[in-house]
């Protein structure tokens, strides 16, 4: 299970209450890097949100893929890089290792992730953490030991790293 149906409800009610900026995401010009220096010909934005603004703002092909919006809701084929930019720290505990299982054989050659290690003052409607998820970057690193890891960058308070699959 990717997401339980109580979770992707409480995510829906949180951003119907919500109004949006479309805007590229932070991490546009690393991903499209990333892309051409990996020789990809294909991305998967792994739990896209409402806004799949890495898409919007792209020419890249990318599919829009995440268990919580139904309108990107299928399951996607493997793909050369996936791209998981501020997802991770809001999976449920009891889903956390299928939906890493997922990720690392859907990407092919790459991943390139994104993921706060803090708390967020931020709470879903019926009163559960926005971040259910919280683990610090020697976690991370090593619950993604299948991949090699190119660099870990970012802030004190997030994981990011651009990991590629032993073979590339």
């Amino acid at each position: 299970m990717l997401i339980s149906d109580n979770h992707r409800s409480q995510y829906q009610q949180y951003f119907d209450q919500l109004s949006f900026d479309h805007k590229p995401n932070r991490w546009q010009d690393k991903v499209e890097r990333l892309y051409h220096q990996t020789n990809s010909k294909s991305v998967i934005d792994y739990g896209c949100g409402i806004m799949a603004s890495l898409s919007e703002f792209s020419d890249l092909p990318i599919i829009n893929y995440d268990p919580g919006v139904p309108a990107y809701s299928q399951l996607p084929p493997p793909a050369d890089l996936v791209v998981c930019l501020d997802v991770l720290e809001h999976v449920e505990p009891d889903c956390m290792e299928h939906v890493l299982n997922h990720v690392i054989l859907l990407a092919q050659k790459a991943l390139f992730v994104t993921i706060s290690t803090q708390e967020s003052t931020k709470l879903l409607p019926n009163g559960a953490p926005w971040h259910c998820f919280v683990r610090d970057k020697h976690w991370w690193r090593e619950k993604l030991h299948s991949f090699t890891e190119e660099a870990a960058m970012g802030a004190r308070k997030e994981y990011v790293a651009v990991l590629y699959k032993y073979g590339h």
